[in-house]
Order: C-alpha cells, then sequence, then structure tokens
C-alpha cells in the first residue's frame, strides 16, 4: 500500500487515544489519498482469493457513498481548526487573541 502513496503524504493509520491531531492525521491522510485507496482496492478486488476479495468489495463500495466523503471533508476541516486551537494552547507563547483568531 506505501508503494502507490505520493511520497511525502501521510500515510492512514489508527486513530490513537483521543487526541486531535492523531484525529486530524487520519481524516486528512484519506481526503488526500483517496484515489490511491481505490486503486488498491480494485488491486486487491482482483485478487483470486475469494473471502479477502468480498470483504474489500464491501469497503470498496462504502468508500464511493457520498455521506463516506462529505463527513470526512467535514471532520478534517473541522479537526484541523481544534489541532491548530489545540497546539497554540501547549505552546508556551500561548494568548487568548491567538486562540480567538484560530478558532
Amino acid at each position: 500500500m506505501k508503494e502507490k502513496l505520493r511520497s511525502g503524504h501521510k500515510v492512514v493509520n489508527r486513530a490513537t487515544g483521543t487526541s486531535w491531531s492523531s484525529r486530524y492525521n487520519v481524516c486528512f491522510a484519506f481526503i488526500n489519498c483517496c484515489k490511491e485507496f481505490m486503486e488498491i482496492l480494485n488491486n486487491v478486488e482482483n485478487n483470486p482469493e475469494k473471502t479477502l476479495n468480498r470483504r474489500k468489495a464491501g469497503l470498496k463500495n462504502n468508500l464511493k457513498k457520498f455521506e463516506l466523503v462529505f463527513m470526512a471533508v467535514f471532520w478534517t476541516s473541522l479537526l484541523e481548526r481544534f489541532n491548530k486551537t489545540s497546539n497554540i494552547l501547549q505552546s508556551t507563547s500561548a494568548n487568548l487573541e491567538d486562540v480567538c483568531t484560530n478558532f
């Protein structure tokens, strides 16, 4: 899978814990690598192992749904703001004006 993804892009991993940055990174990587995911699932779907094909075909069909794409875009934009605000609040030079500007 990593060979298919563009160099310099984040790879989708499971979101660990409850940190905003972890969840943002997953959504961001998903949106930016959607085409590559579909190519990978097409390759897996053409694999002769039948049980693997059915599961991956179901995943591919779910990825094609508008609802999933909409939610990924929505959550990425929202989590990006949370992530930026969280990073500012954790910095030593944080002030209220910077936080309000970014949120």
